[in-house]
């Protein structure tokens, strides 16, 4: 009797490890085989009505909604509009809004360039042009007959003579008082002047008087000479 109650206890326990060992494998693989989940976005353009083209095929018009799973490229199409190209990944937003650029736009700016580059070249000739006259003296050159390159000669235009210089006034000299005092009366010197030149005639005088002082007290001339002597110098520069 002990002995078919061990049995069974046996029996049983071997019957729920089996059972347990089956399930964990069939939870792994349903878990790794579960397919990734669909993304809504909702895809607009402005213009809208181009359309949407999905690995080659034409599957609608904008706006429209589009479920994508992972990394998915589309191309938006419009006639008159340059074709767009666009990437939905996972973390793209759910509403993507994308302005179309007209082919006008896309002329014009080239025509832009175009036209930008033939005013560059037009100026570029002008400029070679205005040069080569000014350097023919403000002629065109004339048109060679040689085939050969010809060194470019300049032409250097002769100076002008330089004028003659003006002879110089001969400033009048004043060499007394009274001399300095008509001309100052006659508006030939300025009060400036006047005192300038009454001055130096001071400065003359004082020294032909100290030169004669020493000469007296040296004993070179007699107190008649040394007064006849003061009494000209005075009257020189008094004149």
């Amino acid at each position: 009797m002990f002995r078919s109650i061990v049995l069974a206890i046996l029996a049983s326990a071997l019957l729920c490890a089996c059972s347990n060992d089956s399930e964990v494998p069939q939870a792994v693989a349903m878990t790794a085989s579960a397919p990734a989940a669909d993304k809504e976005v909702l895809i607009a353009s402005q213009p809208s009505e181009a359309t949407v083209v999905l690995k080659g095929a034409k599957v609608g018009a904008t706006p429209m909604k589009l479920l994508v799973r992972g990394d998915t490229n589309i191309i938006l199409e419009k006639e008159g509009y340059v074709q767009q190209a666009l990437m939905i990944t996972p973390n793209s937003e759910p509403n993507l809004v994308v302005t179309l650029v007209p082919l006008d736009g896309v002329a014009t700016a080239q025509d832009g360039d175009e036209e930008a580059e033939q005013e560059e070249a037009a100026s570029g000739t002008a400029k070679k042009k205005k040069s080569t006259k000014k350097k023919t003296g403000g002629k065109d050159p004339a048109p060679s007959t040689d085939t050969g390159e010809e060194e470019e000669k300049e032409v250097v235009a002769p100076s002008p003579p330089s004028p003659s210089p003006e002879p110089k006034t001969k400033k009048p000299s004043y060499n007394t008082m009274a001399q300095i005092k008509k001309a100052i009366r006659e508006g030939k010197i300025t009060k400036a002047e006047f005192r300038k030149y009454q001055a130096e005639i001071r400065r003359k005088r004082a020294v032909e008087i100290d030169t004669a002082k020493k000469a007296y007290q040296q004993g070179q001339l007699t107190k008649a000479q040394y007064k006849e002597k003061i009494r000209s110098i005075k009257l020189k520069y008094e004149g």
